[in-house]
């Protein structure tokens, strides 16, 4: 059996953990998030990334991914790749478009289109353990 109150327990509940910092007063609203419960489902609403990394940097993975896909071959001789070109729009360019230098955070690499790109390129794979 879980704990009762699991909602509405003041230390470690979930309106109280996850209502913190919200600056509304009260800071969650019990009817709105027990309205439908039972009959309306979200979990058609939920997404999850498909990579540890920034959004914006998932279309560069992806591009790499393709190719890999569809050049087996070449793409499994990383080495002999001499260049990868990102072109990317302005909002992506400047959130993770900069240049990576070393030492690199792991937060940072995950930042960075560049790192995410070679790391599939290399690794087959952008997850935690890349980081």
């Amino acid at each position: 059996m879980g704990i009762k109150k699991v909602y509405e327990r003041e230390y470690g509940g979930f309106l109280e953990m996850f209502g913190k910092g919200s600056g509304k007063d009260p800071t969650f609203l019990l009817d709105e998030i027990t309205n439908g419960l039972g009959a309306k489902w979200q979990t058609e609403g939920v997404r999850i990334k498909p990579y540890a990394a920034m959004a914006l940097t998932h279309p560069s993975i992806d591009c790499v991914r393709k190719l890999q896909e569809e050049y087996p071959e070449e793409m499994r001789d990383w080495k002999s790749v001499e260049k990868i070109e990102l072109r990317m729009d302005d909002v992506s360019y400047h959130h993770g478009g900069w240049k990576a230098v070393r030492p690199l955070t792991s937060v940072g690499a995950q930042m960075s289109a560049a790192y995410v790109a070679v790391t599939q390129l290399v690794d087959n794979q952008v997850l935690p353990a890349q980081f």
